[in-house]
């Protein structure tokens, strides 16, 4: 989108495309803006938009623009816009001639840039002034200038004056080509343009009172059925309904009677109407709610070391306040805070149909809240959850490409949004201080400004025995894998009391998802973990998750394993601080401490090395493997041993002795030992290599654990980086006593 303000009450322009990639911009002043266009393979052109100076005496500032513009071009080139100027006499209906001078200098640019004034269907004037008086004047001073190749490249190309608008212009519409719609089955969704009916009111209210002994959920499935019909006559038929206006107008354009005026009049105040209740529609619809995508889970475990770590923070008193019943005013807090155009869920309710008619629906809206805060279940019609799929790019190939949008119920959110309130009051004495988002009273600057500090201090710091280092973790995906054992954990560590975990997890684990597609629904999805991006409570569970690793750092740091950074004598020192999910960890740069966040970012990582030395115990090279999960160091010694082998066959080494301290790897090498398991797999292309190399007199033997213990210290470090090739020429300072040690 690109957009030149508009000066005063004149003039601006405004170009809007959907893919980037399809538009380049030239140049723009208060006056144009010009791009190049290529939305198809070979289809290459160029647009330009116009707002003529509207001021006479500087209307050649605008046919030297023209000019300006028309040098060295060599595409197809159109320009389209409120040129301020006629062409002709005959663009001008009643009131004085258009001055001779002006008609002429503005045809002699079309012929010097060659340019062709296309013709303009439809009533052959786009503004007028002083509608119903006896200085009514009708010009045409919006149009669409097009050289030779673009029309050409665009023969069936049709600029139509579209006639009606609330604007003293008429819009005009540069058709391209032909297009075809396809219509689609909507589902019921409550249009906020419907909020301007009065009868929109009575209809909600006729409910309410013939259906007083239905549910709140029946009461709306009816009230549903009836605005669905009733509002085709409202906002289901926009396009009908401005055609109607517009063919009125039409009929009446360029009547000048006393009578006729008076119902262009009418019809233009009712067209106004109809333009204001569609701008509503539409910004409905701008409102979009994310969901990220998931990953694999973790296992309990991990988050075990992480819950050990924090503290109960919560006491009786707390706990009384979060479970206390709730009132009215509470319910409607809730639910006035929420935007009257977010996008509604599968009910198809909007937040403005409940706040409008508040005084009719709030008896039962407070009754269904108090209910799931007494018994802790949500009801079955508030857990459907919708997911819209939005493509990123034109032509989208895989998920990756796709943005889903995550639409729930609005009764759900106003349950969730007065559990949240009320967690509010109690967030701050719960995180954290290196936690600051989300969090009333704290602002997110306080965190930039402390990072901007270190930094300047790791930056300016170049003498002295000790190095520093940041880390910046971006903690990717995390609303979409929070555990929801793990938070249950957390809220029980923390001191929460067991039902208002149970109301927590009611919100959380009792959501289904349905993808929404091209007016079509799918499937059933149960999700078993994550927390959904627009639920209100999210945010603050999401903070108390993270503050178990805020936990675990400080732990780290309290046993001296990691060390915060000091910027001055009698600072405090800062191991880390976080900006929402984004977290920056300063230590000392060293092996170690690198070694230990790597331990406690990543918990679960095996290892598997070899170390290759000649007959004099000097070393060779030395190669370590790392990977994430969980395996048994009978695994990992046959990994290391088959990758020794594998290593040896490629070299074409002669005379090796293989060694390992896992005895009963080397006998089922050694036996007939056969599985079809990963570890039988691992001893068969054992087996099958020693003997590709037993031309090469390499042997495999048992050796005691303290005679291997290279290998193993590198093992023990298997929060390297994965791959890892040692050599004399690269050894690190840190394992060169190791590495190179000579092994008697």
């Amino acid at each position: 989108m690109v957009i030149v303000e508009t000066q005063g009450h004149s003039g601006g322009i405004a170009f809007l495309w959907r893919n980037k990639d399809e538009v380049n911009l030239n140049s723009y002043s208060k006056n144009h803006i010009d791009l190049t266009i290529h939305n198809k393979p070979g289809q290459l052109y160029r647009v330009t938009g116009v707002y003529g100076e509207p001021d006479r005496r500087k209307r050649s500032e605008t046919w030297n623009l023209l000019r300006t513009l028309a040098m060295d071009n060599n595409l197809p080139w159109c320009l389209i816009g409120d040129f301020n100027n006629v062409v002709s006499q005959n663009d001008k209906k009643c009131g004085r001639p258009y001055p001779h001078n002006l008609v002429q200098g503005f045809r002699d640019v079309l012929e010097e840039c060659q340019l062709i004034d296309m013709d303009l269907q439809g009533h052959q004037y786009t503004w007028e002034r002083g509608l119903g008086t006896s200085q009514w004047i009708e010009v045409c001073l919006d149009r669409a200038l097009v050289n030779i190749s673009f029309q050409a490249m665009f023969e069936v190309a049709k600029l139509i004056n579209l006639e009606i608008s609330t604007s003293d212009h008429c819009p005009i519409l540069l058709a391209l080509q032909d297009n075809n719609y396809i219509a689609r089955t909507q589902r019921f969704k409550f249009e906020n343009a419907r909020l301007r009916e009065p009868m929109c009111q009575q209809i909600v209210a006729e409910v309410w009172a013939e259906h007083e002994h239905l549910s709140l959920f029946d009461k709306l499935k009816e009230c549903s059925n009836i605005l669905s019909a009733w509002g085709q006559e409202i906002t289901g038929n926009f396009k009908q309904r401005i055609k109607s206006c517009k063919r009125i107008l039409k009929a009446l354009k360029g009547r000048r009677d006393d009578s006729s005026v008076e119902l262009i009049k009418q019809e233009q105040r009712k067209l106004s109407e109809i333009y204001a209740q569609q701008e509503v529609f539409w910004r409905q619809r701008s409102e979009q709610l994310w969901l990220r995508e998931g990953d694999s889970k973790t296992s309990q475990t991990e988050w075990e070391e992480v819950t050990n770590c924090m503290e109960n923070k919560l006491n009786a008193d707390h706990n009384v306040m979060l479970l206390k019943p709730v009132e009215e005013f509470e319910v409607k807090e809730a639910l006035f805070h929420m935007h009257p155009d977010k996008s509604p869920g599968p009910d198809g309710i909007t937040p403005g149909f409940y706040q409008k008619f508040w005084h009719i629906v709030k008896e039962d809206v407070v009754k269904t809240v108090q209910k799931f805060f007494e018994d802790g279940k949500i009801d079955n019609h508030l857990v459907a959850t919708n997911i819209a799929l939005i493509p990123k790019k034109r032509h989208p190939q895989a998920m990756t490409d796709i943005r889903p949008i995550s639409l729930c119920n609005v009764l759900y959110k106003v349950i969730s949004k007065v559990l949240a309130n009320r967690l509010k009051k109690l967030i701050d004495g719960l995180i954290s201080a290196t936690q600051i988002a989300f969090i009333p009273g704290r602002l997110i600057t306080d965190n930039v400004m402390v990072a901007h500090e270190l930094m300047h201090f790791l930056n300016r710091k170049s003498k002295g025995k000790q190095s520093w280092m940041a880390l910046k973790i971006d903690m990717s995906k995390t609303y979409d894998r929070v555990e929801w054992s793990y938070l249950a954990a957390v809220l029980e560590k923390m001191g929460f009391d067991q039902k208002v975990i149970t109301l927590v997890m009611s919100c959380i684990s009792s959501v289904e998802y349905r993808l929404s597609h091209a007016g079509r629904m799918f499937g059933s999805i149960t999700p078993s973990r994550g927390i959904r991006q627009g639920d209100p409570l999210s945010s603050y569970l999401f903070l108390l998750c993270i503050e178990g690793f805020s936990s675990l750092i400080q732990k780290y740091e309290s046993r001296k394993l990691i060390q915060g950074i000091k910027v001055a004598q009698k600072a405090p020192s800062i191991s880390h601080i976080l900006f929402a999910d984004d977290c920056y960890v300063f230590c000392k740069a060293s092996m170690d401490s690198a070694t230990h966040i790597l331990e406690m970012l990543y918990p679960n990582r095996y290892s598997y090395a070899f170390v290759v030395r000649d007959h004099q115990g000097a070393l060779v090279e030395a190669r370590l493997w790392c990977y994430e999960g969980q395996t048994s160091s009978t695994l990992a010694e046959a990994m290391g041993i088959r990758e020794a082998l594998s290593w040896i066959k490629t070299t074409r080494q002669q005379n090796v002795e293989v060694e390992t301290d896992s005895l009963q790897i080397v006998q089922w090498i050694r036996s007939s030992y056969n599985s079809l398991s990963y570890v039988g797999r691992l001893v068969s292309e054992c087996k099958e290599l020693l003997a590709e190399l037993h031309s090469q007199n390499v042997m495999l033997r048992f050796v005691k654990r303290s005679a291997n213990r290279v290998a193993h210290f590198l093992a023990r470090h298997s929060y390297l980086p994965a791959n890892r090739i040692w050599r004399l020429d690269n050894i690190h300072p840190d394992f060169y006593h190791v590495l190179c040690d000579d092994l008697k």
